[in-house]
């Protein structure tokens, strides 16, 4: 099969090789030269250009370009998609992603919104690795445009090269994540900032802040585009955080083995290696 990814970063870069491993053959755009470039020399793809019209030719079409022009570069792909293809995005943020290019998509065509949930701290091709693509996260986010068999055919592209598929609306996947992703990275920002002294510092707090490491202006496109439920989550951390502090010794004990617990179940989730498809009404 024919696939196209438009964005050849860390997110864009390590599902192409992926797909092409898995014997597609993949178009890679992107309009650096240097990315290009490496990413010819890492055999990440099978042609690379800065030419939208070359993914005319491709059944499948990944869309992963920086959150903040994403939707922009989303337009100009639709209009070389060819009679039937199905354009997948990669935004870590979905309502307002969604909806654009939902709106956008022509007739002859299918737009189906998606989020792959892996990443590390350093940035660009070069960072681009298939074995953060095997096990993670790959989040659909239909909405009641979309169309059930383009919905079945990204399920199936993206559980067969490893990743774990699951369901849920845009507004549904901004709420959960800005908890699950965006918070723990806010988190890792306010703690650097506060920590002006970090000789002392140990393994808690540099696993803490790991990912304040990230590059700023992806944090900011996600603070920009996801504020509403950021703020949310902030306060329910905030009520949580107060709620441990003014805890009697047994309550804060009870909540303590609560927490373990639930942490100890998300190393119980599938396995590295394994896909599966979950949806999340189904949990």
């Amino acid at each position: 099969m024919n696939i196209a990814v438009v964005g050849l970063g860390l997110i864009g870069g390590s599902l192409a090789m992926t797909f092409r491993q898995h014997g597609h053959r993949v178009v890679g755009v992107d309009p650096d030269e240097t990315t290009r470039n490496a990413a010819i020399a890492m055999h990440v793809a099978d042609l690379c250009t800065e030419d939208l019209a070359a993914i005319g030719e491709c059944e499948f079409v990944v869309l992963a370009a920086p959150l903040g022009v994403i939707v922009q570069v989303g337009r100009d792909a639709m209009k070389h998609l060819a009679k039937g293809a199905i354009l997948v995005d990669a935004a870590s943020v979905k309502s307002e992603i969604v909806a654009a290019l939902d709106e956008a998509i022509p007739e002859t065509a299918y737009f189906v919104g998606g989020h792959p949930m892996f990443g590390v701290e350093r940035r660009g091709i070069s960072a681009a690795r298939r074995d953060l693509v095997v096990g993670a996260p790959f989040v659909i986010t239909p909405t009641k445009k979309t169309a059930s068999h383009a919905l079945d055919r990204v399920e199936g592209l993206f559980s067969s090269i490893g990743m774990r598929t699951m369901q849920m609306a845009p507004d549904e996947h901004d709420a959960k994540l800005a908890t699950l992703s965006h918070l723990p990275q806010l988190l890792a920002i306010a703690l650097s900032l506060n920590a002006e002294d970090t000789r002392a510092a140990g393994p808690s707090f540099r696993g803490a802040t790991r990912t304040a490491m990230s590059p700023p202006h992806m944090l900011s496109n996600i603070v920009d585009k996801n504020r509403v439920a950021l703020v949310n989550a902030v306060a329910q951390l905030h009520e949580t955080l107060v709620g441990l502090l003014a805890a009697p010794p047994e309550t804060l004990e009870a909540r303590l083995v609560q927490a373990r617990e639930r942490r100890l179940e998300l190393e119980a989730v599938v396995p590295h290696g394994s896909p599966s498809t979950v949806r999340l009404d189904q949990k």
